[in-house]
């Protein structure tokens, strides 16, 4: 009887050995998988990282590109403006020269008469 007893704590102590160790590996597996998932979950989130930093390269090289351009326009601007300052104090210049081209004619034209009359 006591021998009876024995085998059956054994055999008892040998199934709650059993099903702690299939919990145990169950548990082992859960975690396994959910590791696994979180590695997931991170190549994933790096994934989007390299695609946020990619697109931000993008737009400053595109900030850039529109910053030069920018600058470019204004250089041209700035050369137009000078040129067409330049231009106006050109023609200044050509109507004073007319203008004083006309009083010398004029001049020398009174002095023609003035010699004609006398």
């Amino acid at each position: 009887m006591f021998k009876d007893q024995l085998d059956a704590q054994m055999k008892a102590k040998k199934a709650q050995e059993e099903k702690e160790r299939a919990e145990f590996e169950r548990n082992r597996k859960i975690r396994e998988e959910q590791m696994k998932l979180e590695r997931e979950r991170i190549d994933e989130e790096k994934k989007k990282m390299l695609l946020e930093v990619e697109r931000m390269k993008l737009l400053a090289g595109q900030d850039r590109e529109a910053a030069e351009r920018r600058m470019r326009e204004m250089e041209e601007r700035q050369r137009q403006m000078a040129e067409d300052m330049r231009r106006k104090e050109d023609e200044a210049k050509k109507q004073e020269l007319e203008e004083k081209r006309r009083q010398t004619n004029r001049l020398a034209q009174a002095e023609y008469v003035r010699m004609a009359l006398t």
